[in-house]
């Protein structure tokens, strides 16, 4: 039996053509649908020329991310407070600048009025001497404006939440509430404490928002577009947000810009301590410490006398400049010890070249006129100590 011939008949002209056009239609709508996506998750990305530039500064060995808070005092922004970032010898450092660092006749954080993001920058680079290769800037307003975003927020799922803060009786806070929980101290809260507390807040808030469904996420980011800004492409924040989410600031070495508080025309300010800054801003530009400019206190914890001039003698050969010799509290240290008292613990790492296998340490006292302390243990009896 032969068998039968289907011929199979082809759709009428018309809706070949309406298929085609909603085919065309679909990829348009694709199109600008991913456009406007991209758009938003770069929307905080600045890419003026300035903010192009900063990944080019320094020696290349050393990258450094300034993060910092702006706020209103009126109708005047002002950065209450700075955090510089930065990685040495694979360990996380912070350095925090108060924002009533004196400039001038200023606080560093009202310089912030005069140029916005990019003033504020160009003053504190140049001011530290540190070259800062990426920012980050949040604007504490919207923790009250984009209550939307996050909805209340329950108090039990606030990060070390302190009770003299919230409000009686509160099972949440609003996003005024959130805002004022923020920036409020508590009673026994020290300035690192509180910058705890903000960046686990902040981290809390964060998490949220990158959990949402892909689609929404562009509204999300348009939204967040005046309270956020930096020189970092959302994939470079994604990966700043994986690198540094598990460290804490009670955990990494915190360097407080060395200084002291002082009284200037009826305002308090922090009044930084030029000479320390100088040696703060080589070693994070990866210059390391002169040697010769250290100042050396040197003491004997050993109980036989003459070590600490014995100590002394060879240092001063080496070109070491040793202001003070003397006795240390006991004589019964087993260990020599390099103690750095000045803003890092960069000048005991270079004495240190000096006395093989001597522990180092960082103490910082602002009231010491030597830059490193050695106080000699009973292992320094049994070895040679210079190179």
């Amino acid at each position: 039996m032969q068998g039968r011939y289907y011929r199979r008949t082809k759709p009428p002209r018309k809706w070949r053509r309406l298929a085609f056009l909603l085919a065309c239609l679909l990829l348009v709508l694709a199109l600008v649908y991913t456009a406007g996506m991209v758009r938003n998750l770069q929307s905080f990305h600045n890419r003026e020329d300035w903010a192009r530039e900063l990944r080019h500064q320094g020696s290349g060995e050393q990258t450094v991310y300034l993060v910092y808070g702006v706020d209103y005092w009126g109708a005047c922004p002002y950065v209450d407070r700075a955090v510089l970032l930065y990685r040495d010898r694979d360990n996380l450092k912070a350095v925090y600048v108060p924002g009533n660092v004196r400039i001038g006749e200023e606080a560093l954080g009202q310089l912030y009025q005069r140029g916005e993001s990019g003033g504020f920058v160009h003053h504190l680079q140049e001011y530290l001497g540190i070259p800062v290769n990426h920012y980050l800037q949040i604007s504490y307003q919207g923790l009250a404006e984009l209550e939307e975003l996050w909805g209340e927020v329950p108090v039990a799922h606030l990060p070390g939440a302190l009770p003299e803060l919230v409000p009686a009786g509160e099972q949440g806070l609003t996003g005024f509430e959130l805002y004022h929980y923020f920036l409020a101290a508590g009673r026994e809260e020290t300035a690192l404490q509180q910058l705890e507390r903000q960046r686990q807040i902040l981290l809390a808030l964060w998490n949220k928002i990158i959990q949402r469904p892909a689609w929404g996420r562009p509204r999300l980011f348009k939204a967040l577009a005046p309270y956020l800004e930096t020189d970092l492409s959302w994939k470079e924040l994604q990966a700043l947000h994986e690198d540094f989410k598990d460290c804490s600031f009670s955990t990494v070495e915190i360097i407080h810009l060395p200084g002291k508080e002082e009284v200037h025309h009826n305002r308090l300010y922090w009044a930084a301590d030029r000479k320390d800054l100088e040696r703060l801003g080589r070693a994070l530009r990866g210059e390391g410490e002169e040697s010769l400019e250290l100042r050396i206190e040197v003491l004997n914890g050993t109980g036989v006398a003459g070590q600490a001039a014995d100590l002394t003698e060879a240092l001063t050969r080496e070109g070491l400049q040793v202001i003070k010799t003397g006795n240390a509290a006991h004589f019964s240290y087993e260990t020599t010890e390099v103690i750095s008292l000045g803003a890092t613990i960069e000048p005991a790492r270079v004495v240190l070249d000096y006395l093989v296998g001597a522990v180092i340490s960082h103490q910082p006292d602002p009231e010491a006129e030597a830059d490193v302390r050695i106080i000699i243990g009973r292992d320094y009896l049994r070895r040679d100590t210079t190179n």
